[in-house]
């Protein structure tokens, strides 16, 4: 064997690993809006628009075990309160291998629907409400880190 053998060619893989642009994944895009034309002072219902890369999942809401985190979404705005649950899809429910539990889940396109009390005084024309929305994705290989939104 030769010398780039045995020293060069590991050096040159160890770089060329550690030199690879690290793969960002963002396999959900979330949106919201209102249902309706809002007033202010009125019960109005946010749907938060929920897009996942094919393969890949979220949480349920509701009635998740322990260990994968549920998706929660909230709104710390002072120009609303949140007036009622969340609402989202039936999920779909089945066993997963490596939390070892059945857990709901959603997949694909979905929305969720936040009802929420818009401020008597609010100026409809102009505002922009606050929504924050947390949640795990995953495959069937892996879990990210929950994020959120």
């Amino acid at each position: 064997m030769t010398y780039f053998s045995y020293f060069i060619r590991p050096i040159l893989l160890i770089l060329g690993i550690n030199l690879l642009p690290a793969q960002k994944l963002a396999p959900v895009t979330l949106s919201a809006k209102a249902e309706s034309h809002p007033r202010a002072g009125e019960v109005v219902n946010l749907s938060i628009h929920t897009e996942l890369d094919e393969g890949w999942h979220i949480w349920g809401v509701y009635n998740v075990p322990e260990g994968p985190i549920p998706t929660s979404i909230e709104t710390n705005d002072e120009k609303v309160r949140k007036t009622g649950k969340v609402r989202e899809p039936a999920p779909i429910v089945k066993f997963d291998e490596g939390f070892e539990i059945d857990i709901p889940y959603h997949e694909k396109t979905l929305d969720f629907i936040l009802p929420v009390l818009l401020k008597d005084d609010l100026n409809i024309g102009n505002a922009e409400l606050m929504v924050s929305v947390q949640y795990q994705t995953c495959n069937d290989r892996l879990c990210l880190l929950p994020k959120t939104v």
